[in-house]
């Protein structure tokens, strides 16, 4: 297994990310495009590590939810 396919290792990423003291929405929204881009972690999962981090606002992680929920539509709209 590519170890860029590990989920643990993208839940730690994004945890460490949200959780900097310092601006890293940049790091975060590149993180979490990439989770997107390959599948590599269910959205639940991503928002709950993010919302345990008071530095993860809403607005950083708006766009991959906002992705994610027109991605199964598709798939709701396919099947159907």
């Amino acid at each position: 297994m590519r170890r860029d396919k590990e989920p643990n290792l993208w839940v730690q990423a994004l945890s460490y990310l949200a959780g900097k003291e310092e601006d890293s929405q940049r790091e975060i929204t590149e993180a979490l495009l990439n989770i997107d881009q390959a599948n590599l972690l269910p959205p639940l999962v991503v928002i709950q590590v993010l919302s345990t981090k008071s530095t993860a606002t809403l607005s950083v992680i708006k766009d991959y939810i906002m992705r994610r929920l027109s991605h199964e539509n598709l798939l709701i709209a396919e099947v159907g």
